[in-house]
């Protein structure tokens, strides 16, 4: 009996391993809807030689907010093409992967871009933007419930969800996966606040009724969106001083070393570089919103080819009037800049540099695009 029970034993454990070992074998589930993109080219962009073919972008040399030209590199390509073979909503990138929100299926979606693999991260069908924080561990999912905005902040590693206080807004993620937002009930109170390890604290009161921030290395650069100074508040002291002066409207990015603000009025544009301490290091002879930007090691913006007759930023936020960008790359520890003019019409949002290229969403038709460079 004993005899019989151990040969069973082993006949299940047989099979569990045949089947094991086949699952194993499997390949990666594919992606059905990304087109073919070129090879990984692991040396640095500067390295990287001009390819040939029908050119479909030019390069210029344009002055950039005082560089000479000796100091700005120029970089060409020979093809712009999507990745995606029907829209997506585009979310971010973070080599190999990039982040999608899949229209038809109602969910957001991880494509890795060299295996040609994707994962499936949330579905639902409320989902009306979302917000990933710079480890790609959490996301700010907005949902429209009983036709309200609400915020949830989703851990994807812990597969958990928490509710965000319903008089929050304008959220921005901090390098440290700090998420900032401004609290307001309409009434008086009105503070910055962070939500940490699922905690949130009240950082500084402001009599902003729109503000825009950035948070960086203990400070914070404040400004109402529209007829407002630009702040920089020690957040520990809550002393503060003006930066730049009256303006007509603000869009204000941070990496780990700087903030880029753009701002001006509808004839004059610029855009600045300041430092953690409050110093204005660079200025550009143009404006942009901080939608159109992302700022790491590198600045990289779309930006829109007539400056004077470009829109509102309120009206590009309703979706009222579309801008019609280049691309603007600026290395700040070299002090050297490239510019891209596209060959079409497109509404630039997140580039983001890659081995590959520059990957950005084009809000006019909802796709991703690929512009390969030097």
């Amino acid at each position: 009996m004993v005899k019989k029970i151990f040969f069973a034993l082993g006949i299940v454990i047989l099979i569990a391993l045949i089947a094991l070992f086949i699952m194993n074998r499997r390949p990666a589930q594919p992606i059905p809807d990304i087109l073919t993109l070129p090879q990984k080219d692991n040396r640095p962009l500067s390295e990287i030689p001009e390819t040939t073919g029908i050119p479909s972008l030019s390069v210029t040399s344009t002055q950039l907010g005082g560089l000479s030209d000796e100091n700005i590199a120029t970089s060409s390509s020979d093809s712009i093409r999507p990745i995606f073979d029907r829209p997506m909503g585009f979310l971010a990138v973070d080599y190999p992967d990039v982040y999608a929100f899949d229209f038809q299926e109602k969910s957001v979606k991880v494509f890795n871009v060299e295996e040609k693999t994707y994962r499936e991260l949330l579905r639902d069908k409320n989902i009306r933007s979302i917000l990933f924080s710079p480890s790609k561990g959490t996301v700010l999912v907005e949902k429209n419930i009983n036709s309200r905005s609400r915020f949830f902040l989703i851990d994807l590693v812990q597969d958990t969800t928490a509710s965000v206080d319903a008089f929050a807004r304008s959220f921005v993620w901090d390098l440290k996966d700090t998420l900032w937002y401004h609290y307001s009930n309409n009434s008086s109170v009105n503070y910055i606040g962070t939500i940490q390890n699922k905690k949130s604290s009240r950082v500084i009161s402001v009599g902003f009724p729109d503000p825009v921030f950035a948070p960086l290395r203990g400070n914070i650069f404040i400004a109402n969106k529209t007829n407002s100074p630009l702040f920089f508040i020690n957040v520990t002291t809550q002393k503060r001083r003006i930066l730049v002066s009256q303006q007509s409207f603000f869009s204000l990015l941070a990496n780990n070393t700087y903030v880029f603000a753009s701002y001006g009025s509808e004839n004059a544009k610029k855009s600045s570089i300041i430092n953690a301490a409050g110093t204005i290091v660079k200025t550009f002879p143009w404006g942009t919103l901080s939608q159109k930007c992302t700022f790491d090691r590198m600045l990289v913006c779309g930006v829109s080819v007539d400056q004077l007759s470009v829109g509102s930023p309120e009206d590009w936020e309703m979706m009222k009037r579309p801008f019609f960008d280049k691309i603007v790359i600026y290395d700040i520890e070299r002090d050297t800049a490239r510019e891209i003019e596209l060959p079409d019409r497109f509404d630039v949002v997140s580039p983001s540099i890659t081995p590959l290229g520059i990957i950005f969403w084009n809000r006019i038709d909802a796709q991703a695009y690929l512009v390969p460079m030097k």
